[in-house]
C-alpha cells in the first residue's frame, strides 16, 4: 500500500513539474507578445482595422471590483475558468478583414496566448457544442456554427466568419498562425500596440476607401489609396475616461494643412459669462480651397454625378448642392468664410439655454446676410455684421464680453483652445434631459465635463466623473444592476 501510495504521490509530482514546465514554456515577454501582435495585425493587405483589448484590466475595473460582479447577474464561475486557460494578463489582438466580396460580412480574427490547449478545449466544451474538430500538425481546429477556433501548442485563434467553405476556414487559421511566428517588421503597427490602455481600435484608412470606392462604384477595379492609419485608445482610468486619437498618416495627407495652430484667439469671442459648453473652430480655408480644386476640379456634385455610383446613392445628392458650388466657385470660399467658428451655450437653471455665435465671413457671405437674414435680428438680443464677421448673442446677459461682463470658463475647461478644433460641455450644469433617452440619464448623471481637442494628427476626449477617486469603467458597472431593475420595471 506504501508503494501504492508512493507512486502515485510520484506520478502527480511528475505531472505537476510537467504541467508547470507546459505553462513556464509559453510565458512570453510582453515585448516578445506585442511583436507577435504586430505580425497578426498586419498579415493581410486588406484588413480594415485592428487592435487590441485588455482583458485582465477591463475585468478587474468592470467586474471583480463593481457591484456588477458581485450582483449574480454575470457567471463568474465561467469567467474565471477562461483566466485558467489563457494568459489575461497578455492582451487580445484582434483584426477586422473585408475580402473582395463585397456581399459578405467582414471576418473577425483574435489572437490569444493559452495556458494549456487541453485545459483550453476542454473549458470551451463545457459551454459550447463542437460541430467537428480537425487535427493539423501541431494545430487543432475547432469548427462551430459562425466561428472557427484553431488552437495550437501556444496561441490560440478565434475567428468569427460568414459564408466559408471548411477548406477556407483551416487555411484562413493556418495563415495566422504562420504570421506571428514569420520576421516581419511595421513599426507604425508596433508603436500603436505599445501604446495600447485597456482597448485600442485602429482603422486602416486607405483599405477603408478602397473599399469604399468599389461599394459606391459597384466595382472590383483597383483604386489608389492613402496610406494612412488612424488609432484609437481608450482608457478607464481613476475619475475619468479618455479616447486618445493619434493619425499616422501618409505624406500626401500630411501635407494638407487644413488647420491652424491653435483657437485659442476665439475664446475672446465667445458670449460674457460662464459657458456650460462651448465649440471653437480655426480652420484653413485657403488650404480646403486648394484641396477642392485638385481631388474635385469639376466640383463634388459634378464628381459624384459622373461616377459610377449607385443611382440610388445618387438620389441622396440635394439638387441644390450643384447651385451651392456654382456660387461659391465664383468668388472662392474666402469670400464667404475664413474658417473662424466660437459658438458658447449658457443656461442659469439648468433648463433653459442661450447662446452665442461668432463666425469669421467674407463680403459675399455679409452681403446675403445683410439682405435675407438682418430683417430678422431684432428678434435676438443682440448681433453685428461687418464685412469680416458676424456675431450673435440670444440674450443680453451673455453678450459680448467686456470689462464688466467678463467670461468665466468652468472649472475643468482650461485646456479650451488649445487645438485647432476645442470643445467642453459642463455636464453639471447643461440641461441634459431631453437630449438623452431616460434610461441613459444614469450613466450620464456620472459625468461633470467633457472636453476635446483635435487637430490633423492627434486627438484627446476626456470624460471627467463627478468621483474622481473611483475608476471610471467600476463607477459605471455599478450603476447596471440598479439601472436593469429600473428597465424590469418600466
Amino acid at each position: 500500500m506504501r508503494t501504492f501510495v508512493s507512486i502515485f504521490a510520484l506520478l502527480c509530482l511528475l505531472y505537476s513539474c510537467s504541467e508547470d514546465e507546459v505553462i513556464s514554456n509559453k510565458i512570453i515577454s510582453n515585448a516578445d507578445w506585442i511583436q507577435k501582435g504586430t505580425r497578426f495585425c498586419s498579415n493581410s493587405k486588406e484588413l480594415l482595422a485592428f487592435g487590441s483589448v485588455n482583458i485582465k484590466q477591463l475585468l478587474n475595473k468592470g467586474i471583480y471590483n463593481s457591484e456588477l460582479g458581485q450582483s449574480g447577474l454575470l457567471p463568474l464561475g465561467m469567467i474565471d475558468d477562461y483566466k485558467e486557460a489563457l494568459f489575461t494578463e497578455l492582451p487580445f489582438y484582434y483584426t477586422v478583414h473585408a475580402g473582395s466580396a463585397l456581399t459578405m460580412l467582414p471576418r473577425i480574427s483574435i489572437l490569444a496566448r493559452h495556458k494549456n490547449r487541453e485545459l483550453l478545449i476542454k473549458t470551451i466544451k463545457k459551454d459550447l457544442t463542437i460541430n467537428k474538430s480537425i487535427t493539423k500538425g501541431d494545430l487543432e481546429v475547432l469548427f462551430f456554427d459562425d466561428f472557427t477556433i484553431g488552437i495550437g501548442l501556444d496561441n490560440a485563434v478565434f475567428m468569427l466568419h460568414d459564408r466559408i467553405s471548411e477548406l477556407k476556414k483551416i487555411k484562413l487559421i493556418q495563415n495566422s498562425f504562420k504570421s506571428i511566428d514569420i520576421e516581419n517588421k511595421d513599426n507604425t503597427v508596433t508603436e500603436i500596440l505599445s501604446a495600447s490602455k485597456d482597448i485600442t481600435l485602429t482603422f486602416n484608412a486607405g483599405n477603408i476607401q478602397d473599399l469604399g470606392i468599389k461599394i459606391l462604384n459597384q466595382s472590383e477595379g483597383a483604386t489608389t489609396s492613402f496610406d494612412s492609419k488612424v488609432a484609437l485608445h481608450l482608457s478607464f482610468e481613476n475619475g475619468k475616461i479618455k479616447i486618445q486619437n493619434k493619425n499616422y498618416l501618409s505624406n500626401e495627407v500630411l501635407s494638407w494643412n487644413l488647420f491652424e495652430n491653435d483657437s485659442k484667439a476665439l475664446i475672446s469671442e465667445l458670449g460674457a459669462g460662464s459657458p456650460v459648453a462651448a465649440f471653437l473652430a480655426n480652420i484653413n480655408i485657403s488650404e480646403l480651397e486648394r484641396l477642392k480644386n485638385n481631388y474635385f476640379e469639376d466640383g463634388i456634385s459634378n464628381t459624384l454625378q459622373n461616377s459610377n455610383i449607385d443611382q440610388m446613392l445618387l438620389g441622396l445628392i440635394p439638387n441644390e448642392l450643384s447651385v451651392i458650388e456654382a456660387l461659391i466657385s465664383k468668388d472662392g470660399l474666402n469670400s464667404y468664410f475664413d474658417g473662424n467658428i466660437a459658438i458658447g451655450a449658457y443656461s442659469s437653471d439648468r433648463i433653459h439655454t442661450e447662446y452665442s455665435a461668432f463666425l469669421g465671413i467674407g463680403s459675399s457671405l455679409s452681403a446675403i446676410i445683410n439682405q435675407e437674414i438682418k430683417p430678422f435680428m431684432g428678434l435676438l438680443a443682440s448681433t453685428n455684421i461687418t464685412d469680416s464677421t458676424f456675431s450673435l448673442y440670444t440674450s443680453e446677459l451673455n453678450g459680448p464680453q467686456n470689462k464688466t461682463a467678463p467670461l468665466i470658463l468652468p472649472r475643468g475647461a482650461e485646456t479650451l483652445g488649445n487645438s485647432p478644433l476645442s470643445c467642453f460641455v459642463d455636464f453639471d450644469r447643461f440641461p441634459l434631459k431631453d437630449l438623452f433617452m431616460a434610461e441613459a440619464l444614469p450613466i450620464i448623471e456620472l459625468l461633470s465635463m467633457a472636453t476635446i481637442n483635435a487637430s490633423m494628427t492627434n486627438s484627446e476626449l476626456t470624460l471627467f466623473m463627478n468621483d474622481s477617486q473611483t475608476n471610471s469603467l467600476t463607477q459605471i458597472c455599478n450603476s447596471i444592476p440598479s439601472l436593469l431593475i429600473r428597465l424590469a420595471f418600466l
